[in-house]
């Protein structure tokens, strides 16, 4: 199987001997491969596979349900050898492997053919893998940063909690502290149950906002949506007026960065 991988995706090839600060326990492929051996248990662990996203909607279909997950658990870490460095105090660093990762997730989809859909989706899952990882740090956990997650990984949040379980227990090895990981099952699972439930519905549409703000169609329409959904999820904002008085000083904050 991993003599054909050289052949099919040389970018996970490439994770050979790949050295990481002593932090981790194995090289970037050997990790890559043992967080492979977690997905099923973590699967189960979080709740079964029924809250997968099927193969179809993955974009990858006529697979097995673990199939579109285990791609994106093999690729989270390709982006590191690109950016690896080693500091003047003799650190090794890969900063930004996972905006990497994905930049190399598209040129896998292109050279395989796979659809637009399974590259988003496992794009978004390597550009996200390190996500609950920094959210183990913003405690108390609030409602703000849930929205701000939930808007980058949607629609797929199982996934990408199953992604850092498996990436976090493949991280230490013997050194893992019982701690830490119960911390991190712990927020997976608040994370899970918090983010999975149904989206608050928007109190105002993109034509609204095109009106107030004086705007045509374009990426600005997006992402005052965004800013809004995130106040809406915060509990800053509950009605269109207050929608209306966030987005007009959200966009003269902007006319004055």
């Amino acid at each position: 199987v991993w003599g054909a991988l050289a052949v099919v995706l040389p970018e996970v090839d490439q994770l050979r001997g790949v050295e990481q600060n002593p932090y981790h326990h194995r090289d970037v492929f050997e990790h890559t491969t043992e967080a492979l051996t977690y997905v099923v248990g973590v699967v189960a662990q979080l709740g079964g596979r029924q809250f997968l996203t099927t193969p179809e909607e993955a974009g990858l279909p006529g697979v097995g349900p673990l199939v579109p997950v285990s791609w994106a658990v093999l690729l989270h870490d390709i982006g590191k050898p690109l950016v690896r460095v080693v500091d003047d105090r003799g650190r090794v660093i890969f900063w930004h492997h996972d905006e990497a990762g994905r930049r190399m997730c598209a040129g896998i989809g292109r050279r395989l053919k796979l659809s637009n859909r399974f590259v988003e989706y496992v794009g978004t899952l390597v550009r996200q893998h390190l996500r609950l990882g920094f959210l183990t740090h913003e405690q108390p956990l609030t409602r703000r940063a849930l929205a701000r997650y939930r808007r980058d990984v949607h629609p797929w949040v199982f996934e990408s909690v199953v992604v850092s379980l498996c990436d976090r227990l493949a991280t230490r090895g013997e050194k893992t502290s019982l701690s830490s990981m119960a911390r991190h099952y712990r927020l997976a699972r608040t994370v899970w149950t918090e983010v999975s439930k149904a989206p608050t519905p928007r109190v105002l549409s993109g034509d609204d906002v095109m009106d107030l703000l004086g705007i045509g169609p374009g990426p600005d329409v997006g992402r005052a949506l965004d800013a809004l959904e995130e106040e809406v999820e915060a509990g800053e904002v509950t009605d269109a007026d207050g929608a209306r008085a966030f987005l007009r000083r959200w966009w003269a904050a902007r006319d004055d960065a």
